[in-house]
């Protein structure tokens, strides 16, 4: 038993040893500022820094998206200067969408109920109750 835990130990640090290392980057929100992380990706490919993990929140983590789908620096520069993209951080949709998201509803509510003496219960939900146009990249 002392033979096996030895061998057990010996080559779990002697593969822990000669293990490469392995850089994580690691991006925070921030909203439009995270589009700085661009820039720290354009820094570390320059200096042909590899990064091996890539993990973020809100912005951050569209950013690191990106990068992990093979996205270039450049590319991502080029979405987040686009139109579209300036218009989904604003939040300004699309004139072409304006008939159908900011038509005016008779009730605005969630959920309606209506009783009347005559019929049964009637209950309408609407159905939209996020506006995900301008995130349809």
């Amino acid at each position: 038993m002392k033979r096996v835990l030895f061998f057990y130990t010996f080559f779990t640090f002697f593969s822990l040893a000669f293990a490469q290392k392995k850089v994580a980057l690691v991006l925070s929100g921030g909203g439009a500022k995270g589009i700085a992380h661009i820039g720290v990706l354009k820094y570390l490919e320059e200096n042909r820094i590899p990064i091996h993990y890539v993990t973020g929140t809100s912005m951050g983590g569209l950013v690191g998206g990106f990068y992990a789908c093979g996205y270039s620096p450049a590319q991502m520069e080029q979405i987040a200067l686009s139109a579209d993209f300036q218009n989904w951080v604003n939040g300004k949709i699309e004139e072409k969408y304006h008939n159908y998201y900011l038509r005016k509803e008779e009730n605005a509510s969630l959920i309606s109920l209506s009783f009347k003496l005559d019929t049964t219960l009637k209950t309408s939900i609407n159905p939209i109750l996020v506006n995900d146009a301008p995130l349809n990249l």
